[in-house]
């Protein structure tokens, strides 16, 4: 997805941060969403996906901000650094 984004950015951060960028505990993953049997993360996976399909590029940015805000604070709260 990195690569079809057309973003060199995103595709060097990828490159760079390889394994370390994606790793992350299965319980975060599996943790449903409020209201839903899925992970918050599987969710946000699903909206990209499903923008992407539906060739939809504006959706497919806003999800993958969305993503990118949810990432940081799942990461923030694990830290202890979370306002």
């Amino acid at each position: 997805m990195a690569e079809a984004s057309g973003n060199s950015y995103l595709t060097d951060a990828l490159q760079n941060l390889g394994p370390a960028l994606i790793s992350m505990p299965r319980e975060r993953l599996q943790t449903a969403a409020p209201g839903t049997s899925i992970g918050p993360v599987s969710l946000e996976h699903r909206a990209v996906l499903d923008a992407v399909a539906a060739g939809d590029a504006l959706a497919a940015a806003a999800a993958m901000r969305m993503h990118f805000a949810g990432s940081r604070h799942r990461l923030e709260a694990v830290a202890g650094t979370r306002n």
